[in-house]
């Protein structure tokens, strides 16, 4: 999960949302059920990281990583 999360900042950085995106929901699905708190400041970065671009994929992750976020540890 933390290197799908590496790989989603990496994306970012080549400018491919929709990417960075998508492996960021493969990280959150394969995190369910973890209790983490190193997991869950990566999400809280990847988060703020999708945020800032504005495609549709990009919004649909930040949405899940908020409901994920919300369930407390």
């Amino acid at each position: 999960m933390h290197r799908l999360a590496t790989l989603a900042t990496a994306d970012l950085g080549r400018g491919n949302p929709e990417q960075a995106a998508a492996h960021s929901l493969t990280a959150l699905t394969l995190a369910q059920g973890q209790e983490s708190q190193r997991l869950r400041d990566r999400f809280v970065r990847l988060r703020g990281l999708l945020a800032d671009h504005g495609s549709a994929t990009a919004r649909d992750a930040v949405e899940q990583i908020d409901a994920s976020l919300s369930l407390p540890l």
